[in-house]
């Protein structure tokens, strides 16, 4: 196979198995979910051939360990479940995860890692478009998206829009788009400030922006969250290298110590951390004490269930 085509092959996989190849899609419809899992068992099993037929070894990396640990306890937490068939089925999805890692880390070892990124990129660009229609169907009354019925002039009104319409159908759940959009916006704009060509650099940092956006339509907070974290790491990384602590005054290098950014770092985790849960216990929001539950819920089965919970 020529490289074009694999280069191709590759972002058309890693759109299929982020916008299509989720449990989300095939879990209600059986012939589906039987199509996906035998696509994925069968692209895997020739990615494994072609290891051995190379003479290539495994992949290994400094992760092994602890995948190893997370599959094995997940194996015996299904096979000692409530409902065994349904656990077992929904462990595919884990260990598929598991198993593109390698692949990923496999095309990386052999010079591959630009078209990873690329495929990754090609993906974000992908759910800005998709998400640029959505809110077009809504906002227009397009017939692109079930549900989007209402048009111009019902939404806004004469003035400002009622509301906005939530960044989902894209990838089916809100807050999974704005996580997505969370991590690559961050990703790309550390290739964009890194990019030696200035017509990538500037379409990088277009594709970090226009994610930047599709993260705000997520109205997601814990992305949003998220996404003030990875900035706030950048922040705290970035004065903590040699030539940048260099430019300060020689009054200001003293409190740029690396013990001192990190103990400040940890006690504005810790201080974010106590005021997110204040707001959540005392949230008036249904959607936010509902999610309260999703916490009791895990106590009560690791209670009851504690060495593999309920699969």
């Amino acid at each position: 196979m020529s490289p074009r085509l694999q280069r191709l092959l590759l972002i058309i996989l890693m759109i299929y198995f982020t916008l299509f190849g989720g449990m989300v899609y095939t879990e209600h419809n059986p012939v589906l979910r039987i199509v996906h899992q035998v696509f994925t068992a069968l692209l895997f099993g020739v990615w494994l051939l072609d290891l051995w037929r190379s003479g290539r070894v495994f992949p290994a990396t400094p992760l092994d360990g602890p995948l190893l640990i997370y599959a094995g306890v997940w194996l015996l937490a299904a096979l000692f479940a409530l409902d065994p068939r349904v656990s077992l089925e929904h462990l595919w999805p884990l260990l598929v995860r598991i198993l593109s890692l390698y692949v990923l880390v496999d095309l990386m070892r052999r010079g591959r890692q630009r078209w990873v990124m690329e495929a990754l990129f090609m993906v974000g660009g992908v759910v800005v478009v998709l998400s640029a229609f959505e809110l077009a169907a809504w906002y227009f009354g397009l017939p692109l998206v079930p549900g989007f019925v209402q048009g111009w002039p019902q939404v806004f009104g004469l003035t400002i829009p009622a509301q906005f319409q939530l960044a989902e159908p894209v990838l089916t759940v809100s807050t999974w788009v704005g996580n997505f959009a969370a991590v690559l916006a961050l990703l790309t704009a550390a290739w964009a400030m890194t990019a030696s060509r200035r017509d990538h650099r500037f379409g990088l940092w277009l594709l970090s922006g226009a994610l930047g956006v599709v993260l705000l339509l997520s109205q997601s907070r814990g992305a949003l969250m998220g996404f003030g974290v990875g900035v706030g790491v950048w922040l705290l990384i970035w004065p903590l290298r040699g030539e940048v602590r260099a430019r300060f005054p020689a009054a200001l290098r003293a409190l740029l110590d690396r013990r001192l950014l990190l103990g400040g770092a940890t006690l504005a985790g810790v201080l974010l951390l106590v005021i997110v849960s204040w707001f959540a216990m005392h949230a008036a929001w249904s959607r936010d004490v509902s999610r309260l539950e999703l916490w009791r819920s895990a106590i009560v089965m690791a209670r009851d269930h504690p060495l593999f919970g309920v699969g």
